[in-house]
């Protein structure tokens, strides 16, 4: 049976048409690469331009947002529930009754907190980070701001 191929400019192979693009010249493992390399060598053009665009765009996006948890409840529904459960299995049972009302008074501040700014209760080291997992405990938690929060994400560079 005959295959119709394509030379692939950057591994110099003949590859199928099906995992051909016409628009690289390349195979689809050469352009996830061609991709990640680009990515690497240009990351402040492309963070700047996605955050251009989510500021240009903040209304249609939180719209879209909505839109999309209203079309996907279920889905909504399951990760909020696998959040809560993460949160509960990296709460140790050796907590105290006085410990967990100590967690209970992080969330209650940040919820009362009167004030223009959000805040939001962070764990200072990541429940489920890249290099390190925390705890759910009251000396891993704090309340910041949401920005600082979002610009923090899931990270822990205190290692001194």
């Amino acid at each position: 049976m005959y295959v119709k191929t394509n030379l692939c400019r950057g591994c110099e192979e003949e590859v199928p048409t099906k995992f051909f693009s016409e628009r690289y010249s390349r195979c689809w493992y050469c352009v996830k690469k061609y991709r990640k390399d680009r990515y690497k060598r240009d990351k402040d053009w492309y963070k700047e331009h996605n955050r251009k665009y989510r500021e240009e765009h903040k209304e249609y996006l939180k719209e879209y947002s909505r839109q999309y948890a209203r079309d996907n409840r279920d889905m909504m529904t399951r990760n909020t529930r696998n959040y809560i459960m993460k949160k509960q299995r990296a709460a140790p049972r050796w907590l105290t009754a006085y410990q967990k009302e100590e967690i209970e008074k992080f969330y209650s501040f940040s919820r009362n907190v009167s004030c223009t700014t959000k805040y939001e209760v962070d764990h200072i080291v990541p429940i489920r980070g890249k290099r390190v997992c925390g705890l759910h405990v009251p000396w891993n938690l704090q309340v910041i701001t949401q920005e600082a929060n979002r610009k923090k994400s899931n990270t822990y560079d205190d290692w001194s």
